[in-house]
């Protein structure tokens, strides 16, 4: 179907417009883990970043409706897919990340949940771990260090942590 880009970035902004309704409304809750595994990582003193094929706007939404009003300040770094030149599967987010970490990337650890994003964590250099989502369980994650369901066993503290 040809569409006017008019249409179209009015789409796309509707579209954006009903996910932060659903998101401030509690409308999706973080996966396993993930919340507890932030949390403990800044308290460890870990750096974080986000790179993301979304936008800005749309992580921010989430951020804030899932780890409340400091949620974005738990990450030292945010790219989202609007601000670099190309998406996921290539590397130009990670890549982005890596130089405003100012870390390399073997100091860094990728955590994603599809075929795309772990060609793209690949191609920066990161070793990546993989927790598939529901429209993503069926892809090849080979390459990936580790593949697990969910998160959870990384959030537990060191000491009750099970080998």
């Amino acid at each position: 179907v040809d569409m006017p880009e008019t249409r179209i970035a009015r789409l796309h902004e509707l579209k954006n417009l009903h996910y932060a309704a659903l998101m401030r409304a509690g409308a999706c809750a973080l996966r396993p883990g993930v919340k507890a595994l932030i949390r403990a990582a800044r308290a460890r003193g870990l750096r974080l970043a986000i790179c993301t094929t979304t936008s800005r706007a749309n992580v921010e939404v989430l951020l804030e409706a899932t780890l409340g009003k400091d949620g974005l300040s738990l990450f030292d770094v945010l790219v989202a897919g609007d601000e670099v030149a190309a998406k996921k599967p290539a590397p130009d987010a990670y890549l982005r990340v890596l130089a405003l970490l100012a870390l390399p990337a073997s100091a860094c650890l990728a955590f994603e949940d599809s075929r795309n994003g772990l060609i793209a964590a690949r191609a920066a250099g990161l070793a990546t771990i993989i927790t598939p989502g529901l429209y993503t369980l069926h892809e090849d994650f080979s390459g990936a260090e580790r593949i697990f369901p969910d998160l959870r066993r990384f959030a537990l503290p060191p000491e009750s942590r099970r080998p």
